[in-house]
């Protein structure tokens, strides 16, 4: 989980530890790359897509070059038009709007990773 906002992701992070997950901390792109590089075998990334020096798109690029089969769902204040316009994701990159509930990320999450295509 990568985001700038300090307040949310402590939020994020507990709502999913709550529920079962085991979730690794970032502040931005860079921590969320190293993460990553030191912890093999995440399933799932959940990158804020504006974050100060490397943004969740260009994260998950890096990201995917170690670990091809890495899930990800993109977050962002943007709308779902804006973010797809702005930042080319491709239709059915799976993408939550902030302000998210609770309820709605434990949703994302658990769809994207039972998702058998390739996300």
């Amino acid at each position: 989980m990568a985001d700038d906002e300090g307040p949310l992701r402590k939020l994020a992070v507990r709502v999913l530890e709550g529920v079962g997950y085991t979730v690794l901390a970032a502040r931005d792109g860079e921590e969320a790359v190293s993460v990553l590089r030191d912890n093999p075998g995440v399933s799932l990334a959940i990158l804020d897509l504006v974050m100060p020096g490397k943004g969740g798109k260009e994260a998950y690029e890096e990201m995917r070059k170690g670990s091809p089969d890495l899930k990800v769902v993109f977050v962002s204040g943007y709308s779902a038009n804006a973010v797809h316009e702005s930042f080319v994701l491709t239709p059915g990159i799976p993408f939550l709007s902030k302000p998210y509930t609770p309820a709605s990320l434990g949703r994302k999450v658990r769809e994207t990773l039972d998702d058998k295509g390739t996300c």
